[in-house]
């Protein structure tokens, strides 16, 4: 049986059950993936280079591996950047619902808070308006419906459509033309087979 490489081994881990055990790197592995998911879910706009500012620091690896690591993230996870409309749904209403916080607990000025709250909400609007969320899913279509046309097979270009406008008089006429002018040209001779003795 071949061995299973170390991110199937880790998407076992993380979302099914895995009787194979971890080696001491496959569970530092699997603790930075899970740390770096986290993370970007609490900042889905963070670049991958703030990511790798968070890899480095945080588990003082190379800036390869850093890269590598989130990689490795997206693919074992998806890549957050390219979520579902119901994800940004979520997004949009999280960023109203912090305003709408952030306006009821501020200490500073009514004036300063209004305008800060207001400024996230017009942020909130942008999401929405950007990624259509506003707009009402389109039904799937069924694939299923389209009929294929039937086609066909045919030698005659007439037909086919690629000698528009000619009938099939002229074409035949095109064809016994091209034929005695090629037949005179081209002479097959027959040769005797003649064995040659090489000295």
């Amino acid at each position: 049986m071949a061995k299973p490489n170390t991110l199937d081994l880790l998407h076992d881990h993380m979302f099914g059950e895995s009787s194979v055990q971890l080696t001491e790197k496959q569970k530092e592995q699997l603790r930075r993936y899970q740390s770096v998911f986290t993370v970007w879910l609490e900042n889905p706009w963070m670049s991958n280079k703030a990511l790798r500012e968070f890899l480095i620091n945080t588990y003082g690896i190379s800036v390869t591996q850093a890269y590598q690591d989130i990689k490795n993230v997206q693919i074992l996870l998806g890549n957050v950047k390219r979520a579902t409309k119901e994800w940004y749904r979520y997004i949009a209403n999280e960023m109203v619902k912090q305003a709408i916080c952030d306006l009821d607990n501020s200490k500073e000025d009514v004036k300063s808070a209004f305008f800060r709250a207001k400024a996230k909400i017009a942020a909130a609007e942008a999401l929405v308006k950007i990624n259509r969320l506003n707009k009402i899913d389109a039904d799937p279509f069924d694939w299923d419906q389209i009929k294929l046309p039937d086609f066909e097979p045919t030698n005659d270009p007439v037909e086919a459509g690629i000698l528009t406008g000619t009938s099939r008089s002229e074409l035949e006429e095109k064809i016994r033309k091209l034929e005695e002018k090629y037949s005179e040209v081209i002479e097959i001779k027959d040769v005797p087979y003649e064995s040659v003795n090489g000295d």
